[in-house]
């Protein structure tokens, strides 16, 4: 019998594995993009794809770190069961 918490926790462990391959995918960009190694122009519309792209990467990290932490919660719940209690 599944529980809720083992369904959450397949759930959040497929979003992580997506959300790392997404996040490879947008770092391979980066390091392509040629403002990666010099900014020459800020008024380019490549140094504008240049920052969507950095901050793509920023916000993919921080989704990455906040699945684990939620993962990491709902281990440590599953283990002692205090969590679904309270």
């Amino acid at each position: 019998m599944k529980t809720v918490a083992s369904v959450t926790w397949t759930g959040l462990t497929q979003q992580l594995e997506q959300s790392k391959e997404k996040l490879s995918k947008l770092e391979m960009s980066m390091l392509d993009h040629p403002y990666n190694k010099v900014i020459s122009d800020i008024l380019s519309p490549k140094y504008g794809d240049y920052i969507v792209l950095k901050g793509a990467i920023i916000r993919e990290r921080t989704y990455i770190d906040w699945l684990v932490e939620c993962i990491n919660e709902i281990e440590i719940c599953s283990v002692n069961y205090s969590c679904f209690f309270n």
